[in-house]
């Protein structure tokens, strides 16, 4: 799991006598910890008992780097950096192509063993 990082500490001010709010934008399989504090003119109260809570996996981003080598004229060797934002634990990787002017693609699946973010 994440944590999010400390620029996304964030505040959100409720007006009036409104007991409910949607906190939104929060990252895919982080960790979070919220209180609320009540406020009036005079100042703001204490803080509530902090409530921890984690966000579920989302689908990754994009690898962060994608370069290849061609060692013979019949394989070409590839080479790629994990997503910067993983969501999640990395399963694998599905590597897909096709030849140009052919309407048959092929998929190919890199399961990692081993591997967590």
């Amino acid at each position: 799991m994440q944590e999010p990082a400390a620029d996304r500490n964030r505040v959100i001010v409720v007006h009036g006598n409104k007991v409910e709010t949607v906190v939104s934008d929060l990252q895919f399989y982080s960790n979070y910890t919220l209180t609320v504090a009540p406020f009036n003119s005079k100042g703001e109260g204490p803080h509530s008992k902090a409530y921890h809570f984690s966000t579920p996996e989302g689908a990754p981003g994009p690898v962060s780097f994608l370069t290849f080598e061609s060692p013979s004229e019949t394989e070409i060797t590839l080479r790629w950096e994990a997503p910067d934002k993983p969501n999640g634990v990395l399963t694998g990787y599905l590597l897909q192509y096709y030849e140009r002017g052919s309407t048959q693609d092929y998929s190919l699946y890199v399961k990692l063993a081993h591997y967590i973010i």
